[in-house]
């Protein structure tokens, strides 16, 4: 089966109601077999990005398909920072 690129929730509820297995794509970069399958592939690149802060509660709210380095700027513009980061800035925050 091939990658699937849904561009909105729509498509996306859509595509995950017709499957009985999904792997979620990030950027690619993994070096073992965790995303294998002969199940649907989902790739969340064409998905709308955001980040969202709430800042009472210190927490932020992100779009699985955002670069680290992208989320990792916008924190740091908003005056917030994560205690752990990836080590490439180019991957994303969710997928393999």
């Amino acid at each position: 089966r091939g990658v699937e690129c849904p561009r909105s929730i729509g498509e996306l509820a859509a595509l995950v109601e017709g499957s009985r297995a999904i792997k979620v794509l990030g950027s690619r970069h993994s070096f073992n077999r965790i995303a294998d399958t002969s199940a649907l592939h989902l790739s969340l690149e064409k998905m709308p990005g955001g980040v969202e802060i709430d800042r009472e509660g210190g927490t932020a709210t992100v779009s699985a398909n955002l670069a680290y380095g992208t989320f990792c700027a916008f924190l740091h513009q908003n005056g917030f920072a994560l205690h752990n980061l990836a080590s490439l800035p180019h991957i994303s925050v969710a997928g393999a």
